[in-house]
Formats: structure tokens, sequence, C-alpha cells
């Protein structure tokens, strides 16, 4: 069961490795004991089910680790050792049979924290420097002390806040493009630079000195995908016809894509066009299947691009030239473009661009390195802070804690029940307030359950008589209950609105809805992202998180149609009930708002159970 708590710090592209070894590990919420293997590298402890799995169970970040250390078991258990890392937010209870090998694990993890700290990039001089020697605004004047600390407080802030931009951007890049592991990668470390910045604020409120703080880089390896296209969409643009003669009276082309066969081809049209040249900007999206049939059609077969002149006078049209595109490019690749040429026979009659788009490419996966920088703050400095709560940022507007989903009226049935060991949405992890330090627990916490099975005293470690165990599956259902995702239906076309809601006229808890979700988003997405404000791309990236926990919730089966329609139901009645109390107050302007949501809601209601 892969730990929430450790999917969200960016991994170098090739780490290397210190140490590995197989240990056993206590579960977070099923507080079995489970054999796993640990590798750790410069900046993380990975562990993996096996050995040879290539996908690890999650990830420790050495940057989160604030003690580890040997528990004392004396007079509890006969043999093994057992030692604690303690990360915010959580203690991860390890177990290994030797006291020397729980000793090496430790030396080995500290020298790797040690390391990592004296590699972190700290700003030189010259920036300190560059603030004492910007002139003031009477340049016969001195800088006071007090000047260039609110000028260091004010740049370092204005560098944290630009760093936010770019991560709110990747974000909602990956999220668009279905990546949403490492857009929830990129919004944990979004919002602790949020909090960093609060915490600058508070400090420069409060006549403190500028904290000690550094820079690091992290590199995420992400899918590279076209959003905008779906799964099973083939997009293809013809962008410019030229050097077509000049005899050619009414020319078109036709795009001919042989797929799903020869004898069943699927065809697009341009209008009519003026020669020589012409911008036709043609867009259509053909239909595909994502099966091995599909893999081969882009092996062998080609897209025709014809031209032709239409006849009047019903004669009927005639081919000028064809050209033909090969498309196994896009085995390997998202797009392909080309300038052919239109053919008669050898003679070249003109010439055509063409795009062609997917989703994803056809076989192998397209990936590209994303670096990001993130910002650090001594901790003796984030203590300060919170000594003075009543400070509070001015300049920048912060992003408040992510919205917590309510908790589920009641639990789906348990044919619908997801077995224990199912992994765990990423999504919840968002859920979670700031984490707090959390000491190492009482010996009584590392009491081991019986043992049911383990490895044998040659191969793997054994835990004592009483030790580790590991948990029972369930018994599986032979019957399948299928719950209708209200997350995969056609999107709501947006109704339009003057201009995004203000703080005052907005809700996140009202936000249960999916096509009001959509319908928020839409709303702040026709504008340029350089043209909303901070409040606005906060509210964006909020919508965005609320979105992907309400499909994470639908598609693990932890919410059922019946309960997310309960739910609709009464926000739709509470939503107007509000619109009938603003019409009471005179602000028809909000209740017009609060009327138009509880409308999307109820047309959600209405189309899920048709």
């Amino acid at each position: 069961q892969p730990d929430l708590v450790l999917q969200f710090e960016s991994q170098p592209t090739m780490p290397k490795r210190i140490k590995e070894g197989i240990l056993q590990k206590k579960g977070q919420k099923v507080t079995t004991w489970k054999i796993r293997y640990f590798v750790l590298e410069t900046n993380q402890i990975l562990y993996f089910k096996e050995k040879a799995a290539q996908e690890p169970q999650g990830f420790i970040p050495l940057s989160k680790v604030k003690s580890v250390a040997i528990i004392d078991s004396s007079g509890l258990f006969s043999r093994g050792c057992y030692f604690d890392i303690v990360v915010p937010g959580r203690t991860f209870h390890l177990w290994t049979e030797a006291e020397d090998d729980a000793k090496d694990w430790i030396g080995s993890i500290k020298s790797a924290i040690q390391q990592q700290k004296s590699k972190a990039v700290v700003p030189d001089e010259d920036w300190m420097r560059d603030i004492e020697e910007t002139p003031s605004e009477d340049p016969s004047v001195p800088k006071t002390h007090e000047q260039i600390r609110l000028e260091a407080f004010e740049r370092l802030v204005k560098e944290v806040t630009q760093a936010v931009k770019i991560h709110t951007i990747e974000a909602i890049k990956l999220r668009e493009s279905g990546d949403k592991h490492n857009a929830l990668k990129i919004m944990k470390d979004l919002k602790e630079m949020k909090e960093v910045i609060v915490t600058l604020n508070r400090l420069k409120d409060t006549d403190s000195p500028l904290p000690v703080f550094s820079w690091s880089t992290s590199t995420l390896n992400v899918e590279v995908r076209n959003g905008d296209i779906g799964e099973d969409e083939m997009e293809v643009r013809i962008a410019k016809c030229s050097e077509i003669p000049s005899d050619v009276t009414h020319p078109y082309v036709l795009v001919t894509l042989p797929y799903p066969s020869t004898e069943n081809p699927q065809k697009v049209r341009t209008a009519v066009f003026q020669p020589p040249e012409a911008d036709i900007d043609l867009l259509h999206t053909f239909q595909i299947q994502r099966k091995k049939s599909f893999q081969i059609f882009l092996e062998r077969k080609k897209i025709t691009v014809e031209l032709l002149n239409s006849r009047l006078l019903g004669w009927g049209d005639y081919s000028i030239g064809k050209a033909e595109m090969k498309l196994n490019p896009l085995l390997d690749d998202i797009s392909l473009t080309q300038s052919l040429e239109f053919k008669d026979g050898r003679k070249v009659v003109g010439k055509v661009e063409v795009e062609v788009r997917l989703n994803r490419p056809g076989i192998n996966t397209q990936r590209r390195d994303l670096t990001l920088r993130r910002i650090h703050l001594d901790s003796e400095s984030e203590a300060a802070s919170q000594k003075h709560p009543e400070a509070h940022s001015t300049p920048i507007p912060v992003e408040e804690d992510l919205p917590r989903e309510p908790p589920l009226k009641k639990r789906i049935t348990s044919l619908n029940e997801p077995p224990l060991n199912t992994p765990p949405s990423p999504v919840a992890s968002t859920q979670s307030t700031v984490p707090q330090l959390m000491t190492p627990p009482s010996s009584k916490q590392h009491q081991p359950q019986p043992q049911q099975f383990g490895p044998s005293p040659s191969s793997r470690p054994v835990p004592p008589k009483g030790g580790p165990k590991t948990p029972t599956k369930p018994v599986q259902s032979p019957i399948a209950v299928k719950v209708e995702s209200p997350i995969h239906r056609a999107s709501p076309t947006p109704m339009a609105v003057d201009s995004s809601p203000n703080s005052s006229d907005f809700n996140m808890d009202d936000m249960i809805s999916n096509d009001l979700l959509e319908w928020e988003i839409s709303n702040l997405s026709k504008r340029p992202t350089d043209q909303l404000t901070e409040e606005e791309s906060v509210r964006l990236v909020q919508l965005q998180m609320k979105k992907m926990a309400l499909e994470a919730m639908v598609e693990s089966g932890k919410l059922s149609m019946d309960d997310y329609l309960s739910r609709l139901r009464s926000k739709a009645e509470e939503l107007r009930l509000r619109a009938k109390a603003l019409v009471g107050q005179g602000d028809k302007k909000r209740a017009a708002l609060e009327l138009r949501r509880a409308k999307i809601i109820e047309n959600e209601i209405q189309v899920s159970q048709e």
C-alpha cells in the first residue's frame, strides 16, 4: 500500500544508490508488518514490494527526515532491532534482524542527509550587496538598515511568488494532459512555498531579520501528452496550400484516413479555395481505438491528401495530384508535421502543410525533464514566525488550506468496498493540514501482532515470536457491481457570466458537483493566466484539485452514484434557499449567481438519471 505522505518529493533523473536491502515496515493504516526492499539514494529512501519490482511502493524524502534512531525494545521482544524514521505527519516503524544492520542503515541515512544539506544552493553575497547598493528614492540619502531589511524581504517574496506562478502553470498543464500524479507532486510543493510566503510576511511585520534560506532544484520526469485531444482521437490539420496551378479554377483538398480499414476509411474535405495559395486551416478529429490494430495501422498505413478540382454543370470532380504521409513516427511521438508535394505522376502540382496529433504516442511513452525551484527556510525562522500569529501578510494574498472533502454520509456496500491492499489515491493527501512534527511512539506502539507468515531465517529477516505479520486478503465477492461515474459524462456548456465571482460570491464548500466545478474552471480558464489576480489563480488551482479529488473518490468506488446524487440534491436546495434570502436582502446579483449554480447542479442530476 503506497504511503501518501511520500509521493510528492521530486526525484532526480539519475540518483545514486548508497545502500539497499530487506527491512520490514509497519503499515500506516493496516498496521501489519510487511517485507519491503529498501533503497537509500542521495536524496530519498525508496521501498519496493520486492527487489525485482520496477515501481516503488513509496519513498521518504531525506529533506523531510527529522530524526532516525533505534527504539529501545528490551524486555518486549526476544530478537531483532526496531528503529524509527520520523517525518512531518508520520513515523516509519522498521525492523531488522540484526542490530548492526539497523545501525548501518541509521548511519548511512544520517550521512546522506548531511551531504544533501551541504549541497544546498545558498544565495551568495551578491544578492544582499545588490539590495544594499540599489539607490533609494533620494540618492543623496543613504539607505537605513530598516529599508535594506524591508527590501530584502520584498525581493525574496517576489522571487518565491514567481516560483509559485511557474509551479501553478506546470501543475495545470500536467492536470490537463492527464498526468494527475505529477500534478499532485507539484501541488504539494506549491502549497509549501505559499506557506513560506506567509512566514516571510510574518517575519517582516515583526521586525525580524531576513531568515536563512536556500534554493534547491528538483527534476520530474513527466510524460508528454496533448491534453486537448481525447485518448481515442487523432487530430489532422491542413494548414496551407501553395504553388497550385493557376488553371485550376475550383480546387479543394480531400483527406482520407484508411482507418479502421482500407475498405471503410474516414474522409474529410476542405472548402473550395482560390489558387495559387491559401491558408486553409482545416482542423478535423478522426475517431480511433487504442488497440493492437491501431499500432499496426500506424506502422503500415499512410494518410492520403488529394488535390481535386470541382467542376460545374455536373461534370464531376477530377484529381489534380496526390500526396501521402507515413504515420509510423507517431509510434514514438505525439505530433507529426510535414510539408507534402501534390504529384501527378512525377510532376509536382502544388504543396500542402499537414499536421497530425495524438493524445499520446502509439506504443512508447514520450517524456521530458521538468526542472523546478523550491525554497527552504531555516527551521528556527519558521518557529520564530509562529510566535507572532497576529502578524499577517499584506502585499501578496496566499492560498488558504486546500479544501477538505466532506465525509461520506454512509459507506457503500461490501460489494463496492475496495480490498485492504488497494493503493489509496494520491489525491487524499491534499486533504491533510500542515504536517506537524511527530515524536517517536512509545514502545507499546511497536508491539507486533502474531506472526502469520514470514521469511525463513536464511533468506530474509524473521520477526520474533509474536512479531510482525502480513494482512490477510479479504475474500472477493464473485458479483461485480458497476457504479456509473458522474465524472466522465460530457461536460456542460459553460454559461456566460459577466466576470469571475469575487471572494464574497464564492464558497469552496459549494463545489461538490462535477459540472459546477467544470463551469467555475471554465470561467477562469477563458482568461489568460497572466491576467488572473493572485486570488483567482489560487482559486483555479483549488478547483482543479477539488475536481481531481472528486474523480478519485468515484474511480476508487468510495463514492457511489446514490450518495453523489443525494449530495447534489441537498446542495441545490441549499443554494436556492440562499438565493431567496439574498433577494430579501436586496442583493439580486449574488442571488442570481447562487441560482445559476443551483440550476447547473439540478441539470447534472437530471442528466444522470436519464
